[in-house]
């Protein structure tokens, strides 16, 4: 029974250990945030524990996304920038939020973009991509709410980038190299699950590209034009086929 009991507390040490190994405790903590972000920082969170609480207004019908984004750069963004900067462990710089190789930046947003166009339209012709963008179908209504809309959607991507390609990318690559590109790539992917499957697929493969461009540029800035500028366009085709209103 003594033996069991040292068993167990050694594992308990052992565990908490882990913790204080810097990449180990990103990789935690990164997690931790993910979790609290799905269950608290959702459009149905919004829709189940607030809505009922700020009554009607003017952009009521697309809340649940404007607030999906204010807990994206919260939650994404500035918390763990925060835990970062306050231990004194990299500056802004550091995580890929200065300008970097900007030739290289943009000739790879750039050249990305072009590449995707011909895929876009293509998925932009299938219903399931149809029923899913934009995400929230109410910002078909009018003219205002789409606009609002694609505005916090495209701020959506700065939050996204930086907790991938910025937060996790940058902090796991002294210890891990290029390797970190794919570890990021991995939780980026599982949080694709849901969408249509040519997109789920897709992710992947733009997670890879995604932390490789991070990564050669020291930059997360271009990443976030590409993705950003890859759905825009597609909730446009849509609403230029919907039209709205309609």
């Amino acid at each position: 029974m003594k033996a069991a009991i040292r068993g167990f507390v050694m594992l308990v040490h052992d565990t908490a250990a882990l913790l204080r190994v810097r990449e180990i405790r990103t990789l935690a903590v990164g997690t931790l945030i993910l979790l609290l972000w799905q269950y608290f920082g959702y459009p149905f969170t919004y829709s189940e524990m607030i809505a009922d609480k700020t009554g009607e207004w003017r952009y009521d019908m697309i809340a649940p996304n404007l607030y999906w984004t204010a807990t994206n750069v919260i939650l994404l963004l500035l918390l763990p920038l925060a835990l970062e900067t306050s231990q004194g462990k990299g500056s802004l710089r550091s995580f890929g939020l200065g300008i970097g190789d900007w030739r290289l930046g943009c000739a790879a947003a750039v050249g990305g973009y072009v590449i995707m166009v011909p895929f876009i339209a293509l998925a932009a012709s299938r219903p399931d991509f149809r029923a899913t963008y934009p995400l929230n179908q109410n910002s078909l209504l009018s003219h205002e709410l789409f606009c609002v809309y694609e505005a916090s959607y495209l701020l959506f991507f700065v939050g996204w980038e930086f907790f991938f390609r910025g937060y996790w990318l940058f902090t796991l690559e002294p210890a891990l190299g290029m390797a970190a590109v794919a570890v990021q790539t991995v939780p980026f992917a599982l949080m694709h699950v849901g969408k249509p499957f040519p997109e789920a697929i897709g992710s992947v493969f733009a997670g890879l590209f995604l932390g490789m461009l991070a990564l050669r540029t020291r930059s997360i800035w271009y990443g976030v034009f590409l993705h950003a500028a890859v759905a825009g366009t597609m909730d446009i085709i849509v609403y230029l086929q919907r039209g709205i209103g309609k």
